[in-house]
């Protein structure tokens, strides 16, 4: 049967220690190499992005967030580095997709993303780079908390279910 992967808190730590580099890294070869048709997509989508966030659409948001991300990847032109981001990725998914986004870091979510596409449009390899880092260690934050919050929910499960289990002696 199927099994689910519990990620700890100390895997997550050092799985986006990595993806802040790797997305870091990304940003760079990518300001080297990126052509102004893929700039162009990346602001359409961008665009896209936020006029779901004006709308509190989580769901789109997403998609978009990380199609943005992938296009990045592309343009980095680097296939090794893509492999390893997807991988961590898929490794976090459930947490990304759990993880609260409360207006405010929501907010500066975007922000950065636009920092970012300032500086793919600058060229800006070394600012890219900076503001993935600050994006990646904002996003932990958000992961923290996602955490946190399903280990709650495993724990109130497990407690519910041991109820359940010490009640049934009483019924036999």
């Amino acid at each position: 049967g199927a099994s689910v992967v519990r990620v700890t808190h100390k895997e997550v730590e050092e799985a986006l220690a990595i993806l802040g580099m790797l997305e870091a890294l990304a940003g760079e070869l990518a300001c080297a190499r990126i052509d102004e048709e893929s700039v162009s997509r990346i602001k359409t989508s961008h665009a896209q992005m936020v006029e779901h966030f004006s709308r509190g659409e989580k769901l789109p948001y997403n998609q978009l967030n990380r199609s943005i991300h992938d296009a990045i990847f592309e343009a980095a032109d680097n296939k090794l580095l893509s492999e390893t981001h997807n991988m961590l990725e898929a490794r976090l998914s459930t947490l990304l997709f759990a993880a609260p986004k409360s207006p405010p870091r929501w907010a500066v979510a975007v922000e950065e993303h636009e920092q970012m596409l300032v500086a793919l449009e600058a060229r800006d390899g070394a600012q890219f780079a900076r503001i993935a880092r600050v994006h990646i260690r904002h996003k932990a934050e958000v992961m923290r908390v996602a955490l946190d919050a399903l280990e709650t929910k495993a724990d109130e499960a497990t407690r519910a279910r041991q109820g359940r289990l010490d009640d049934s002696h009483l019924r036999l």
